[in-house]
């Protein structure tokens, strides 16, 4: 039948298999036509479209339905369900299939690009939210260093102080000079905590894209 050239007549009364006849007609004619052709480099074929066509509407939704429920044949023998697009006048397409006419593929399409670029936003957000956390924290990190090389250079004077005063009591000046040694205990202190934070703020950002 797929060999044939012009046209074929099938006939029958409600129930006979005219549809499933049909099924097996396009299964045929899409397995002819990819083994026809060789393919390309991925390893894919040149999709050639086939129109189906039907005197009533409901004749046409009849067979996209049962594409939907029975699908069709490749040339190993496993079920899949075509790609189809319903044509025609969407008032007149039956409710279960109205997913599969021009109009709503493409407004999924349309739906599906304004997903992206929402997502585009928000991945350009959390981008510069966690670029600026990490500046954040290189800053941070930076301060750290700073502060723990002041309180070394500190302790390493007042030792070397209270070794040159050979047991005696340090000067006023001197005790004036190490008196900042808790400030900068409770210095460092506080950028360990910023540094905890902005760690957790990173790993929070990195958690919420996830979901």
């Amino acid at each position: 039948m797929c060999e044939n050239e012009g046209f074929v007549l099938l006939q029958g009364p409600p129930g006979t298999g005219k549809t499933k006849t049909i099924l097996g007609i396009l299964s045929s004619l899409l397995v002819l036509s990819r083994l026809s052709q060789p393919e390309d480099i991925e390893g894919l074929y040149d999709k050639k479209p086939i129109l189906v066509c039907a005197p009533s509407n409901a004749a046409v939704d009849e067979i996209c339905m049962r594409l939907l429920e029975d699908g069709l044949f490749n040339q190993a023998g496993e079920r899949y369900i075509p790609k189809m697009v319903r044509m025609g006048v969407e008032a007149s397409v039956h409710p279960l299939i109205k997913s599969m006419t021009l109009e709503n593929l493409l407004a999924d399409v349309s739906d599906k690009d304004n997903f992206l670029k929402q997502e585009q936003v928000q991945f350009d957000g959390f981008r510069a939210k966690t670029d600026s956390t990490r500046k954040d924290l290189e800053q941070v990190r930076q301060q750290i260093s700073a502060v723990q090389a002041e309180l070394t250079d500190l302790r390493k004077r007042r030792e070397e102080a209270l070794a040159a005063a050979g047991g005696l009591p340090l000067t006023a000046e001197e005790k004036a000079e190490f008196e900042n040694e808790s400030e900068l205990r409770h210095q460092l202190s506080e950028l360990h905590n910023r540094k905890a934070t902005l760690g957790k703020e990173i790993s929070l950002f990195h958690e919420t894209r996830k979901k």
